[in-house]
């Protein structure tokens, strides 16, 4: 079929052996054509008959339908990349849970000399509060800095050896709620 007004479409390749080459050179080196057609269901049509023409062989692919397979298959990448990473978060408050109750194991008997010089329960909790939140922004601040230098380093070899640009955008309103959420279970912790 011809282009037609925004019908499917499927990309054939011709493809043949070093031997064939030499008997066909007189022919331009074609190896790729996009085909359009009128109607989205010609293109799988097309795409049985490409396939299965005995005269050449050739193949002949649905960018939209080979495009939508791959996306399916890196969401599930992504998934499991999202799984990790809520594991490495639980690890991590975990540790500075563990932390805390040894650096507060560790420091009984300064806190004893607080009390005695006249700090009240809630000045330490706030000594303790504003620790907490020292460490826990450090290490939100360090995990930007880490995430934009990593994709800083990838780009050009992602796209270099893959063909995908990803481009490096500022934190959207989900990542920022994200980090908030860590930031608080940070000063729970």
């Amino acid at each position: 079929g011809t282009d037609g007004g925004g019908g499917g479409g499927a990309v054939a390749e011709h493809q043949h052996s070093h031997d064939e080459h030499d008997e066909h050179d007189h022919l331009p080196g074609l190896s790729a054509i996009f085909i359009g057609t009128k109607a989205r269901t010609d293109a799988l049509a097309l795409q049985r008959e490409i396939q299965t023409y005995e005269a050449e062989p050739m193949t002949a692919a649905l960018p939209g339908l080979t495009l939508a397979q791959l996306w399916s298959a890196l969401s599930y990448a992504e998934e499991a990349l999202r799984a990790v990473s809520m594991l490495v978060i639980l690890v991590g408050l975990l540790s500075m849970i563990v932390a805390l109750y040894n650096s507060l194991n560790e420091r009984r008997r300064e806190m004893a000399i607080l009390r005695a010089l006249g700090a009240r329960p809630w000045m330490i909790t706030a000594i303790l509060m504003v620790e907490a939140g020292l460490l826990t922004g450090i290490a939100v601040a360090t995990s930007i800095a880490l995430t934009y230098a990593a994709l800083a380093g990838a780009t050009g070899l992602i796209t270099a050896n893959f063909g995908i640009s990803l481009p490096i955008t500022s934190l959207s309103g989900e990542e920022w709620i994200r980090l908030g959420v860590m930031f608080t279970i940070g000063l729970a912790m």
